[in-house]
């Protein structure tokens, strides 16, 4: 049997940049209410050793995942992700200063009172986030239709799970199933109907109509996961 390539298809996501945009402005505000607080006054160091932190903080965010998407997870692992970021980027950043002369003319009040802070504006902008993104769903707006391939118990329980998760922002658009209605099982009328077969999907997800599909099927049908993948491949729908 032959397989065609799967392409990987890049996404920019918007809300990625703006909690990058906002992040830096976090540590550089941080800053800023640390020296007011202890009376400093700002000079180029200051402003080398924020733009130093705002590096800092991306480059470890890279590597804890910080700017992956949260769609569907608790605001308390995303917020302790950022805290944990922050901490690593922290002392990276002492690190620096200890062997160079970054941060200088900064008191140890000022470090400590700047290190503190930036952790609470970080958890304030994901939680103003998350309830920004918790109303626009409940109105309907930013929400993406996803599709369940294989009409059984397992594909029913997932759409339960996922309609329990309304954060995930997913809309059902109904089930897909090649098998005849003799061996199919009969869809519940509060999930949602059987939409079509698998060629039906297919067109359904090369028109933008579907932008996640889920696999429903039993790990004993391996041939057939590896069909409708190799089916799915040319699409731009997320496949999981």
């Amino acid at each position: 049997m032959s397989f065609q390539p799967c392409r990987i298809h890049q996404q920019w996501s918007l809300l990625d940049t703006i909690y990058r945009l906002v992040d830096a402005m976090a540590i550089v505000l941080a800053l800023i209410l640390a020296a007011g607080v202890t009376g400093a006054t700002a000079n180029p160091d200051r402003v080398a050793l924020a733009a130093t932190g705002v590096v800092l903080f991306y480059l470890v965010g890279e590597l804890t995942g910080l700017y992956r998407s949260w769609r569907g997870v608790s605001i308390d692992r995303e917020v302790v992700c950022a805290l944990l970021t922050w901490v690593v980027a922290g002392l990276s950043l002492v690190t620096v200063g200890y062997f160079t002369t970054l941060g200088a003319s900064v008191t140890r009040r000022e470090l400590l009172t700047w290190l503190a802070s930036a952790p609470c504006l970080f958890a304030l902008a994901r939680v103003c986030s998350r309830l920004s993104q918790q109303f626009l769903l409940a109105k309907g707006f930013n929400t993406r239709g996803f599709a369940i391939v294989g009409a059984n118990d397992l594909g029913f329980q997932l759409a339960r799970n996922i309609a329990a998760s309304p954060q995930m922002g997913l809309k059902l658009i109904g089930f897909y199933d090649d098998r005849p209605a003799s061996r199919r099982m009969h869809v519940p009328p509060d999930l949602g109907t059987h939409l079509g077969n698998l060629d039906e999907l297919i067109l359904a997800a090369r028109q933008g109509q579907v932008s996640m599909i889920y696999i429903a099927f039993p790990m004993r049908a391996e041939r057939r996961i590896r069909d409708v993948l190799a089916r799915l491949s040319d699409t731009t729908a997320s496949v999981y």
